[in-house]
């Protein structure tokens, strides 16, 4: 059971100062929900040190790359460079395809 469910339960019990108690916990929690929602939310420190790559990402990701060739020419690992990539594709600053080498699936990146 919830909170909120709780409340609502005592609300319909019948006490009417539970009820009032009750009903000023529910406005409060919507209130805090309501903060919650509307705050703006902020990058973290890495997200902000990884858009530095972005200007040479550019230059680079005219045609597709794989994540290993994004490294390779940043010189920073597969990994990192994925992660790049990936943030880069949720800000819809790339987009990123399948393509299979070797039999494996794996993804390639273009900058748009």
């Amino acid at each position: 059971m919830t909170k909120r469910e709780f409340y609502a339960l005592v609300m319909t019990l019948g006490n009417a100062d539970a009820a009032a108690f009750a009903q000023e916990e529910i406005e409060k929690m919507d209130a805090r929900n309501e903060k919650r929602r509307s705050a703006e939310k902020k990058d973290s420190k890495t997200a902000i040190a990884n858009r530095e790559f972005y200007g040479r990402l550019a230059e680079f990701c005219t045609e597709p790359h794989t994540a290993s060739e994004i490294g390779a020419h940043l010189e920073i690992s597969a990994q990192k460079a994925s992660a790049i990539m990936k943030q880069a594709v949720r800000e819809e600053k790339a987009t990123s395809t399948d393509v299979k080498i070797k039999g494996r699936a794996v993804k390639s990146y273009t900058w748009l």
